[in-house]
C-alpha cells in the first residue's frame, strides 16, 4: 500500500501537470521527486525513439545538480530486460539476481538495487524509468515499486502530449510544404518519414491507384529509420487491405490485425504475420489518387486513433495538392496547344517563346517569386503572343515596314490575347501577363498605357525578356543586335521603357552566363 505522503505527492504532480504547459518542466519535477521519495542515487527517463537504444529523457541524482552524459552510463542488458517483457525489475542484490546474469557494465558499475519502470501506451513500449542505487546499503522495497508504478501514468501523459504537439507540427509542416512546393509526390516522400518517426511504423508506403485498370504503385517504401525500401528488401503489404481503402474510400485501423475477423481470411496477412495496420485513403470528394500505408509485424496496438487523425490530415493536404498537379497538367497540355497554335502561323515563334519563358522564370526567381508564381509567369511568357492568331499573314509575316493600319492591327494582340485565354481560366496573373507586356514604363505602352507599377509585374518581366530576345534574333529586313549592344540598349530604356529593377535582374542573369560560359 502506497504511504499517505506518496498519495499526496501523486495528487500534487497531477495538478501540476494540469497548470504546467512546459512538458521538460513536468519530467523533470517528477523524476526529480521519485529520486527524493524512493532514496535512489540516480534516476533517469528513457524513451523509446525507434533507436537502437533508449534516449535519454532526463536524469538527475540525489541532492547533486544534473550529470553529464559521461556520468550517464547504464546497463543495455537491464533495459533490454524490461523493453521485451514489459514488466517492472525490481532487485535488491543485482550481483546475486539469477534473472539477470551479471554485465562488465553492471560489475563496473557497483550496481545494488535496481528498480526500472516500462512506461507503456497500451501494449506499446514507449520508454523506462530507471532508479538504481550504487554500492550502498539502501535498497528499493515494494512500496518504492508501487509508488514508481502509480506515477508512470503521469509520465506517460506528459510524454503523449509532447507527442500530440509534434504531431500538430508535423501536419501544419506538410500542409505548408504542400501550399508553397509544386511537386505534391516529393512532398509526400518527406511527409512519410515523418510519419513513420512519429507513428513508429515499422515500414511505410504512399501507393497511387494504378492507370488504366492497371495494379496499384508504390511511390515511396520506406523503412522504420525513415530509409528507402526497394523491391528486393521486400515490400510487406497487405495488397487486400490497400484495395479495400480504394473500394470503401476508408481508413483502416487494426490493433491486431492477424485476430481482426474481418481480415481472417486474408492470405498475404497470414503470410506476412502482419500486426498493426493503419490505411489511410488519399482521395478528394471526386477522385481516389492512392492511400498512406503504414505496418508493423512486431507489437500489436502500435497505431492509435490520434495516428489516424494525423496520417488523415496528411492524406487531405495530399489530396488537394494532387488535384491541383492535375489540374496543373491540363492547364499545361492547353498552354501547349495554344502555343502550337501560334508556332503555327510563325516557325520562327516556336524558339522565341521557349527562350523567352525560359528567361522570364529565370527573372522572376532572381526577384524572389515563389514557385508557384513562377508556374504561372512561365505560361504567361508562353502565351504572350497567342493573340497574333488574330493578325492577318499579309501583316503578321510582312518582311518590310508596317504601315499605320496595319500597325494598329499589331498593338491589338495583347488584349486579343487575354481574351482568348480567358474562357479556359486561367490563373489571373497569366492573363494580366498576356494583356500588359506591350505597356511601358513611362506610359506610352499599349493596349492601356499603364504606367510605371500600375503595369503587372508578369508584363513588366516579359516586356524586357521579349524586347531582349527580339533585338538579338535575325529578322528578314535586319541582322540581330550582338548580346552586348542588345544590354546597352535594355539599360538605356530602363526607366522609360523598361521597369529599371527587372532590367538589373536581367542583366545580372545575362552576365552570370557569360561568366558560366567564359570559365567553361
Amino acid at each position: 500500500m502506497i504511504p499517505r505522503e506518496r498519495t499526496d505527492l501523486l495528487r500534487t504532480l497531477a495538478q501540476r501537470l494540469l497548470a504546467e504547459s512546459d512538458p521538460d518542466r513536468i519530467v523533470a519535477g517528477v523524476v526529480r521527486e521519485v529520486v527524493a521519495l524512493t532514496g535512489a542515487e540516480r534516476g533517469v527517463l528513457l524513451v523509446d525513439r525507434r533507436g537502437p537504444q533508449l534516449e535519454h529523457e532526463f536524469a538527475c541524482r540525489q541532492g547533486a545538480s544534473d550529470f553529464s552524459s559521461d556520468e550517464l552510463v547504464l546497463s543495455g542488458a537491464l533495459l533490454e530486460h524490461v523493453r521485451l517483457r514489459g514488466e517492472t525489475l525490481l532487485t535488491t542484490n543485482i550481483q546475486e539476481d539469477s534473472r539477470i546474469h551479471p554485465t562488465a557494465s553492471i560489475r563496473a558499475l557497483g550496481l545494488r538495487s535496481i528498480l526500472c519502470v516500462p512506461l507503456l501506451r497500451g501494449h506499446r513500449f514507449v520508454g523506462a524509468l530507471y532508479l538504481d542505487c550504487l554500492a550502498s546499503e539502501h535498497v528499493f522495497a515494494e512500496e518504492d515499486r508501487e509508488f514508481v508504478e502509480a506515477m508512470v501514468p503521469l509520465l506517460v501523459l506528459v510524454l503523449d502530449g509532447a507527442r500530440r504537439h509534434a504531431r500538430l507540427l508535423a501536419a501544419a509542416r506538410a500542409a505548408e510544404a504542400f501550399r508553397l512546393r509544386p511537386d505534391p509526390h516529393g512532398v509526400l516522400r518527406d511527409a512519410l518519414r515523418e510519419i513513420i518517426r512519429l507513428t513508429f511504423a515499422e515500414q511505410g508506403f504512399v501507393v497511387l491507384v494504378g492507370k488504366e485498370g492497371k495494379s496499384p504503385q508504390v511511390l515511396v517504401g520506406l523503412n522504420g529509420d525513415g530509409l528507402p525500401l526497394s523491391d528486393e528488401d521486400g515490400y510487406l503489404v497487405s495488397w487486400g487491405v490497400v484495395k479495400g481503402v480504394f473500394k470503401s474510400g476508408k481508413s483502416v485501423l487494426s490493433s491486431n490485425v492477424e485476430a481482426d475477423a474481418a481480415y481472417a481470411a486474408s492470405e498475404s496477412i497470414r503470410d506476412l504475420g502482419l500486426t498493426s495496420i493503419l490505411c489511410v485513403p488519399i482521395a478528394s470528394r471526386d477522385h481516389l489518387h492512392g492511400a498512406i500505408y503504414l505496418e508493423n509485424h512486431l507489437q500489436e496496438g502500435v497505431f492509435d486513433a490520434e495516428d489516424q487523425r494525423l496520417v488523415e490530415v496528411v492524406a487531405g493536404h495530399a489530396a488537394v495538392a494532387l488535384d491541383n498537379a492535375r489540374l496543373y497538367e491540363r492547364e499545361r497540355h492547353v498552354v501547349a496547344c495554344l502555343a502550337n497554335a501560334t508556332e503555327a502561323r510563325d516557325l520562327g515563334t516556336s524558339l522565341h517563346v521557349q527562350r523567352v519563358a525560359a528567361y522570364a522564370v529565370e527573372v522572376g526567381r532572381w526577384l524572389g517569386l515563389g514557385e508557384t508564381d513562377l508556374v504561372h509567369l512561365e505560361q504567361a511568357a508562353i502565351l504572350h503572343d497567342i493573340g497574333k492568331i488574330g493578325v492577318p499573314d499579309r501583316i503578321l509575316l510582312k518582311p518590310g515596314p508596317l504601315d499605320h493600319e496595319e500597325w494598329q492591327q499589331i498593338q491589338r494582340h495583347p488584349e486579343l490575347g487575354a481574351r482568348i485565354v480567358a474562357p479556359i481560366e486561367l490563373p489571373a496573373p497569366v492573363e494580366e501577363g498576356i494583356r500588359s507586356h506591350q505597356e511601358r514604363w513611362d506610359g506610352s505602352g499599349y493596349p492601356m498605357g499603364l504606367k510605371g507599377e500600375e503595369i503587372p509585374l508578369f508584363g513588366r518581366i516579359i516586356a524586357v525578356v521579349d524586347a531582349f530576345d527580339a533585338m538579338t534574333s535575325d529578322r528578314p529586313y535586319r541582322r540581330g543586335m550582338t548580346r552586348t549592344e542588345a544590354i546597352a540598349d535594355l539599360q538605356r530604356c530602363a526607366g522609360t521603357q523598361f521597369d529599371p529593377q527587372v532590367v538589373r535582374a536581367f542583366v545580372a542573369i545575362l552576365r552570370e552566363e557569360d561568366r558560366v560560359q567564359k570559365d567553361a
